[in-house]
């Protein structure tokens, strides 16, 4: 009758045990409420649940009806202790009336004292772990634990249960934490609705988006298919077609808020069904108004762009056209001019006064000066038009650079500069535009003159290598900054310098040209410079 009564008793605490159950509850909870039921019966004063994992040799407090704060919530195990527990019989209540069959170190931790009496249950593996349930009771009860101890392991089963039960809701509500914690902080709108499109969850982001207010009850409740500016805006017809099944993504939605403010959105609604058959559908939406907007505003200025590019492009036609008018209409006074101060020169200049022929001689220097300006913005015009003849003869290249330097040694000779002729190996001939090609070197040449300081040093190379001939113009000048480098061939630039800034007759034609000519020959300009130290121009040139 005794064992009767005291199974009713253990029996009404389990059942009391499970009736608190909720997300509530803990494990000290638990471990109070088993000595409250059973202290009176089997006298037992404290009961402690532990979380075995014998991979990690640990044991984590689950649950204890005297917390122990200096104790902590783990404990490591040595091997011994972790074998003794790995070794005892799962499922069954073990009554210890001494601490000599519990490992020292396991007793110690688990505050065993010698005038007690202990009853240990170790649950099935679940998972990876084990409950360790430990009743602590005076040593004259060992025989009542022991009398009941089917009874009790029953009881100590049951509530390793609903030690489970806990962990699995702990877990659960930690992961509807972590989702709602997403849900709150996801930089998106998102919605929940019942298929009738009634709203009944939205995130705060949803809430800013669709500029519904700053409550989350803003929205809840609202209706999605009878709203007015849900209808306006086309997001009745995504929540209709969400709720048939489909899949619905649409970019660039635009939705005009309660407030009158217009936003555009890219939106994704999906519907999902409970096995009752109730469908809800949930949809995410980001606000993407800023990105529309400056896609727009890239668009109008793209179009400014290509407006005042085409306007560009305008101006310089008829700059173009302007400059070869101009140069053609230039050209025949200048030849004709030409013929009567060459004549003057040649078949008078016994017959006129010495003063009045050194001012003719000036105005045929000029005059030859404008008549090779006028004769390089044509051919300017014509590289641009792609017109340029080029007439190939064989031309040797060493008496064409030597006619260069030539030219050029009068000017360098006023800038007591000094220009050396370097000749690698014998040079022979090439098909080339002899006069373009003597042009484009006097450029190039004229140029490192120009770019010189006074007392500078330049040189002139070239070199046979095989197929082309490799034509160079070293100068110890100024040097072009990076920022000209690649516009240095671009007509009418000009390189600006202070060194320079007395010089008024420099047109920035003499490099385009040169590029113009040796690309008319199938060639190859570049240049190789830095500010201060001076510039080198390569010109590559085929043979043939």
């Amino acid at each position: 009758m005794e064992g009767a009564e005291q199974r009713f008793s253990a029996l009404s605490s389990l059942i009391r045990l499970i009736s608190l159950v909720d997300i509530k509850l803990k494990g000290d909870d638990v471990c109070s409420e088993m000595v409250s039921g059973l202290s009176s019966e089997f006298g037992i004063e404290r009961v402690v649940c532990y979380r075995f994992r014998k991979e990690a040799n640990s044991l984590k407090i689950a649950g204890a009806s005297d917390r122990v704060p200096d104790k902590g919530n783990s404990i490591e195990l040595d091997e011994t202790s972790t074998n003794w527990l790995i070794q005892l019989q799962e499922e069954k209540m073990h009554i210890f009336e001494s601490m000599n069959g519990i490992p020292s170190t396991l007793a110690g931790f688990l505050r065993l004292e010698t005038a007690q009496c202990a009853a240990i249950f170790l649950s099935r593996e679940v998972g990876a772990s084990r409950y360790l349930l430990i009743a602590t009771a005076g040593k004259e009860r060992a025989s009542e634990l022991r009398n009941c101890s089917t009874e009790l392991a029953e009881f100590l089963r049951g509530v390793t249960i609903i030690f489970e039960a806990l962990g699995r809701m702990g877990e659960s509500l930690l992961l509807r934490f972590d989702i709602q914690s997403i849900f709150e902080l996801a930089p998106i709108g998102i919605i929940v609705c019942e298929e009738n499109g009634s709203i009944i969850n939205a995130n705060e982001q949803a809430l800013f988006i669709l500029g519904c207010g700053l409550s989350s009850d803003a929205l809840i409740g609202e209706n999605l298919l009878s709203g007015e500016p849900f209808k306006k805006s086309g997001i009745e017809q995504v929540i209709m077609r969400a709720a048939a099944g489909e899949q619905v993504d649409i970019e660039n939605l635009r939705f005009k808020c309660p407030s009158g403010k217009n936003v555009y959105l890219d939106v994704r609604f999906r519907s999902t069904k409970s096995e009752d058959g109730r469908v809800r559908i949930i949809g995410i939406m980001a606000d993407v108004t800023q990105r529309i907007r400056l896609q727009q505003q890239l668009e109008r200025s793209y179009r400014t762009l290509t407006e005042a590019y085409q306007e560009l492009q305008r101006i310089d036609k008829m700059k173009t056209r302007f400059i070869d008018t101009v140069s053609h209409e230039l050209r025949t006074p200048l030849t004709v001019m030409r013929g009567y101060l060459e004549m003057l020169q040649s078949e008078y200049s016994d017959k006129i006064d010495q003063k009045v022929m050194a001012k003719i001689k000036s105005i045929r220097a000029n005059t030859e000066r404008l008549y090779d300006l006028v004769e390089a913005m044509l051919d300017a015009a014509r590289i641009e038009q792609g017109a340029m003849e080029v007439v190939k003869q064989e031309t040797s290249i060493k008496n064409l650079i030597e006619e260069v330097l030539a030219s050029q040694q009068a000017l360098a000779h006023d800038k007591h500069q000094e220009i050396t002729l370097v000749l690698q190996g014998e040079l022979g001939s090439a098909m080339i535009d002899h006069r373009k090609i003597r042009d484009a070197l006097k450029n190039i040449l004229n140029n490192a003159v120009r770019y010189t300081p006074e007392g500078g040093k330049i040189q002139v190379g070239a070199a046979d290598e095989g197929k082309m001939i490799h034509i160079w113009v070293k100068d110890n000048g100024i040097g072009i900054p990076t920022s000209d480098l690649e516009k240095i061939f671009d007509r009418f630039h000009i390189v600006v310098a202070k060194e320079l800034s007395h010089q008024v007759d420099r047109m920035g034609l003499g490099l385009p040209l040169a590029k113009g000519i040796v690309d008319a020959h199938g060639g190859k300009i570049w240049v190789e410079s830095e500010v201060g130290k001076g510039s080198v121009f390569h010109i590559n040139l085929p043979k043939n």
